[in-house]
């Protein structure tokens, strides 16, 4: 009996102990909600899935990757590819298509070469004159305008040469200037961009072409096309091989728009593009080189969607950059050179690279990953670009003390990716600061949020963690839309937004089991004054969602700290409490057996 006393005791005393352990930490009262909406989150103390790099092996790593020490000056950085002078490219000439890998072993003068020079005809030339009255049949009796030409006397190889003027409405141009019914035609002006103008009113495209094998030389066009997927030169669906080359083109919707279907083999080279909404614009077009061209002052300067297989090399963008949207081949199966610059500095794409933890060159004007894991990204400023980082499909990535200010599309741009980790950084005066499509396992903490349209954007995009952020005089300061759901949101501050938040789709957690976000538009009461308010804040949207938890006042970095870190450290203190237990029972039992 003695023994089964001693028992008895341990146990209580075991059980009081226990129960007693996590007293010393304040709980806040319980949820309140009965919606569906996901309130908790497991424990912070766990291992951050970003965290979870994969080995070697195959397993998962249980601790970050290490970074290796950046290299000195006189040693060349692991990620730079072959040098500016070295660097191969492409031969536009070849009769026979050549595959990605055979075009870029052929060398960059061979395509720059006489690329404004007047190409020698191989059929009949045809003359323009602006305002003349000729037949185009010769130099001294030139049609007035090209219209008539292209509709009345071109066959297939036949050359349009026109004189210095400007092209317009009113010496009875039609535009858009169609070729429609015979390729291999090459429109060269003789005066070159600055004397030969085709001028617009905006209503249409400058140029269309459905044939292939045409070249356009020699021109400025502006003023075409204020309309959505219209452009001063529209290539369409099942042209191919047009070289479009040493032209100036502003004031258009897009400059150049490569709208192709399979493997286009078109050339983009030598242009000045400014003033645009989209300089360069590829859909669903493949097997193109776009070389050596200025873009300025595009909202963005070269854009590929759905399109793969591109060469892209010594393109010089001011006042914009690179822009990436849609398939997995979008991301990964580009050449795109070190020599393609944002704001003097140098593009830096990889794909299909482990990159085991490195880190990108802090001189970066743009950062484009596809396929890509193990990389940080780090203590670079982007701006006045047009998207300043694009990860697509790629995984274990972190982004870090860098600011992205001033660019026209977003700051860091997710598609399709897990496991990212965007920590620290300045993001402000962006169409958007951070925007998630598709991805998911992202986590998003102690960033500054500012003056952009919207602040956070999720779409299609689930069980992410959004925490310790300011998020400031945004239009909207987080919007979540397209089957995104399972987000944790919370220990935010958001203030002066238009919206401070916005869920369409619902099922997301605006608050852990002890805290929530600071709202500035809250209204309620705290009675108790525990610091977190009485009712719950209504998140708008159609998703039905609600921060059952306001902080009353803004949060500070600290406050986790303050407040004795609870989350994790209740788990841990329970847990501990539960080892205890199991000890005592141990000890317990053996006594009891003992004592048989």
């Amino acid at each position: 009996m003695h023994h089964r006393k001693l028992i008895v005791l341990l146990v209580l005393l075991t059980s009081l102990c226990t129960s007693l352990m996590p007293g010393s930490f304040t709980y806040h009262r319980p949820l309140q909600s009965t919606s569906t909406v996901k309130q908790t989150q497991p424990s912070t103390n766990a291992q951050p899935k970003w965290m979870e790099a994969p080995t070697k092996d195959g397993n998962v790593a249980t601790t970050p990757r290490t970074i290796p020490e950046k290299p000195t000056e006189d040693q060349e950085h692991p990620l730079h590819r072959t040098s500016i002078e070295s660097h191969p490219w492409i031969n536009v000439n070849e009769t026979q298509p050549l595959s990605l890998q055979e075009r870029a072993q052929q060398p960059t003068h061979k395509i720059t070469e006489g690329a404004c020079s007047i190409p020698a005809p191989t059929s009949e030339i045809f003359w323009v004159d602006a305002g003349a009255n000729g037949d185009a049949t010769s130099e001294t009796h030139p049609a007035g305008n090209i219209t008539y030409v292209l509709r009345n006397k071109v066959t297939s190889n036949d050359t349009i040469k026109v004189k210095p003027g400007v092209y317009n409405t009113t010496i009875g141009e039609t535009f858009p200037l169609n070729f429609t019914r015979h390729g291999n035609i090459t429109l060269k002006s003789t005066g070159g961009p600055a004397n030969t103008i085709l001028h617009g009113t905006n209503t249409h495209s400058g140029i269309d072409m459905h044939t292939g094998g045409n070249t356009i030389n020699g021109f400025t066009l502006s003023n075409f096309a204020d309309e959505q997927n219209e452009a001063a030169v529209y290539v369409h669906w099942f042209s191919s091989r047009n070289t479009i080359t040493c032209n100036t083109i502003h004031n258009a919707d897009t400059g150049i728009f490569l709208n192709g279907l399979g493997f286009r083999y078109h050339t983009i080279v030598g242009n000045t593009i400014t003033d645009n909404t989209r300089g360069i614009y590829l859909d669903f077009s493949f097997n193109n080189t776009i070389l050596n061209n200025t873009l300025a002052n595009n909202r963005d300067g070269i854009v590929l969607k759905d399109s793969g297989s591109n060469i892209i090399y010594g393109n010089v963008m001011e006042q914009c950059g690179m822009s990436f949207l849609g398939v997995r081949a979008t991301f990964t199966s580009q050449l795109i050179s070190e020599n393609n610059t944002v704001n003097g500095k140098p593009v830096y794409y990889y794909a299909n690279q482990d990159m085991e933890g490195v880190s990108v060159p802090s001189d970066a004007g743009q950062v484009i990953l596809g396929n890509v894991t193990g990389l940080t990204i780090e203590n670079f400023n982007v701006s006045n670009g047009s998207v300043g980082i694009i990860l697509g499909y790629s995984s274990h990535i972190i982004i870090t003390d860098t600011s992205f200010t001033d660019n026209t599309g977003v700051g860091i741009y997710l598609r399709d990716t897990t496991n990212i980790k965007v920590t620290r950084n300045t993001l402000s005066n962006n169409d958007a600061g951070i925007h998630l499509e598709g991805s998911n396992d992202t986590t998003v903490t102690s960033n500054t949020i500012t003056g952009n349209i919207r602040g956070i954007h999720l779409d299609a995009s689930s069980e992410n963690m959004i925490t310790g952020n300011n998020v400031t005089n945004n239009s909207y300061g987080l919007s979540i839309q397209g089957r995104s759901t399972d987000n944790l949101v919370y220990r935010n501050n958001f203030r002066g937004n238009g919206e401070n938040a916005m869920d369409l789709y619902g099922g997301n957690a605006f608050n852990t089991s002890t805290i929530g976000n600071y709202w500035d538009d809250y209204t309620g009461s705290d009675a108790d004054g525990d610091g977190i308010g009485d009712t719950p804040y209504v998140i708008s949207g159609s998703g039905g969602s609600k921060d059952y938890l306001p902080s009353m006042e803004p949060i500070s970095e600290e406050w986790e700290e303050e407040n004795g870190g609870s989350e994790r450290l209740i788990v841990l203190i329970v847990g501990v409490g539960i080892g205890v237990t199991v000890f005592v029972i141990a000890i317990a039992l053996y006594i009891y057996k003992k004592g048989e």
